[in-house]
């Protein structure tokens, strides 16, 4: 092993960092334990007000009672006990869908408005619930089809959305239901883009639907006096909390209050533009979550050599204490994706105690994770093998490696919508006919939410926003062999503008910055497969990595990122 050179340890000073920040104001909220329990040895039930007319309580369980493996036999009493209700007078229905996201369109959502999660027990990000008389089905996209298919029980039918020969939800009641059927929602869970888009297409066989801060306002106002408007509301979380430039605690991983703001102007665009004092954020708390997660892995494998049994849960548990020893550490950005072997190839997996695995040192481990700190958000993966990988696991790291190099490195003019780059992050996994069911992928908040659009980079090429000047994206292809391994390697970067030698006709052209610096495991790549240039990319970064984090870390942690930077070189 190579010693560490030597080199005075200059520890990065938080005041000194944020000195000339105009940071958001946060404001905690203090939760009232009789109707919110957090402890596992609290009651497993807690009673919410019902918002409907018909008063009484509604009963819903916490959602790490959601998430325990259910029994493909288990009677789905919600379901029925929903199915009750589609009779009553004044409802009158025959079919109710259930979506995943709140009455404030959010993606990270309090536990009292898990109702997709509630009435079906699948609790992945993505969903949309359908019940019918007789019927109940769930779609949901390729990151969640194994998942899916442990958590839901026999009584539902699984639809792989974008899978062919797979109907959509208002095809599929077209299908089921009878001419003049009546189909429910809850206004307040559907934007009136989707509702209207949900009553034009079930109406094609007659179906009825049934609707049971000083500069940033400045700016707003000019943009509504321009449109004859008076006011606006406001009810995306994140949005709202951009705007005002506060920050809450009501939702976990999401530093975002519960209220909506009556003040349609392009406010998610100008908040996915990040200012130069974000821009400084994002960069200062990526260089110090590095730091933590230095610490954090030189601990893991330290454990992993000397033969100790650790969960995926108890690494998980492990990543967040290093994190929170950071004073600016607010709550990680997401639920820890932490999978090894067969779990790493469930693309959102959530190890829980009761079901998880045992870390394998013998298999791939997959590890994706984020924070919120005050001054910005993170979110990176990292797959590695302590042992001995196999020649095909190597062969997919190197070709997930290969389309994310090709991603960092891209050039494009401006006003390219981001499914135009997807192929770069495929080609090399396309050149032997694999790919991966998700996007390469989502905008990301500074100090809001880690999933942010509009902006994105994906194979669906409905969403036709332009990637622009201080927009942040990841950049995390993968590919999952189903019951065997995940892999996965994720960066965030910002686009920025670059200067090439010609501009023709006169447009600019547009490029990446690195947010994310931290270690790729070599011992994954196969050097036949790669370039001489692409030998060289990962170098730099590596360089980049030692420069910027060594100075905020030492001792055998320090060590670890030394050994971990090493160039390598083909043979």
């Amino acid at each position: 092993m190579q010693s560490v050179p030597s080199q005075a340890i200059r520890p990065l000073s938080l005041n000194a960092s944020l000195s000339s920040y105009r940071l958001p104001i946060f404001h905690k909220f203090r939760i009232n334990p009789a109707i919110y329990r957090k402890s596992r040895k609290s009651p497993s039930f807690f009673t919410l007000r019902c918002c409907g007319s018909s008063g009484g309580p509604v009963i819903a369980k916490p959602s790490w009672e959601l998430r325990r493996n259910r029994d493909a036999q288990e009677p789905d009493e919600k379901v029925v006990a929903l199915r009750l209700l589609f009779s009553k007078p004044g409802i009158g229905i025959d079919a109710y869908i259930i979506p995943s996201k709140d009455a404030h369109q959010s993606e990270f959502i309090a536990e009292c408005c898990m109702r997709r999660a509630y009435i079906s027990g699948f609790t992945g990000s993505a969903g949309t619930a359908v019940v019918t008389k007789d019927k109940a089905a769930l779609w949901t996209d390729g990151r969640y089809f194994l998942q899916a298919e442990k958590q839901l029980s026999s009584s539902w039918i699984l639809m792989r959305a974008g899978s062919l020969g797979v109907p959509t939800t208002s095809e599929w009641l077209n299908d089921v239901l009878a001419p003049g059927g009546r189909v429910g929602i809850d206004p307040f869970l559907f934007s009136h883009d989707a509702a209207k888009e949900l009553k034009e297409a079930i109406s094609k066989k007659k179906l009825e639907l049934v609707y049971l801060c000083v500069s940033k306002l400045s700016s707003l106002r000019v943009e509504l006096a321009g449109t004859g408007a008076s006011a606006i509301v406001i009810s995306m979380l994140d949005e709202v909390a951009w705007l005002l430039n506060l920050r809450g605690s009501d939702v976990p991983h999401s530093p975002v209050m519960s209220f909506w703001s009556l003040y349609e102007v392009p406010n998610h665009l100008a908040k996915a533009l990040k200012n130069p004092v974000e821009l400084e954020g994002m960069q200062n708390c990526h260089l110090r979550d590095a730091a933590a997660l230095a610490q954090f892995w030189c601990w893991l494998e330290e454990e992993i050599h000397k033969n100790v049994k650790l969960t995926e849960v108890d690494v998980a548990d492990k990543l967040l204490e290093f994190r929170s020893k950071e004073d600016s550490f607010l709550d990680t950005s997401f639920d820890t994706i932490s999978g090894s072997g067969a779990n790493g190839a469930i693309i959102h997996y959530r190890p829980e105690p009761e079901i998880c695995s045992v870390v394998d040192p013998n298999k791939l481990f997959l590890l994706d994770s984020g924070a919120q700190y005050v001054d910005g958000t993170t979110d990176i993966t990292r797959t590695v093998h302590f042992g001995e990988p196999t020649a095909w696991e190597k062969e997919c790291f190197t070709r997930v490696l290969k389309g994310h190099i090709a991603l960092d490195q891209a050039l494009f003019p401006e006003n390219t919508p981001g499914f135009v780059l997807d192929a770069f992050a495929r080609s090399a996994l396309w050149k032997i006919g694999l790919d991966y069911r998700h996007g390469t992928r989502h905008g990301v908040g500074a100090a809001l939410n880690v999933h942010e659009g509009p902006q994105s980079i994906s194979y669906r090429y409905g969403n036709t926003t332009p990637l622009l000047k201080g927009m942040i994206v990841s950049n995390e292809p993968g590919y999952y062999e189903d019951h065997a391994f995940g892999i996965r390697i994720e960066n965030l970067l910002c686009v920025q503008e670059i200067n090439t030698p010609n501009r023709y006709g006169g447009i600019e052209y547009l490029g990446f910055e690195k947010l994310t610096f931290f270690p790729i495991q070599t011992k994954l790549v196969y050097l036949s497969l790669v370039s001489n240039d692409e030998i060289e990319w990962l170098n730099n970064y590596h360089s980049q990595v030692w420069e910027k984090v060594s100075p905020l870390l030492e001792g055998s942690a320090r060590q670890w990122l030394w050994n971990n930077t090493r160039a390598i070189h083909k043979q």
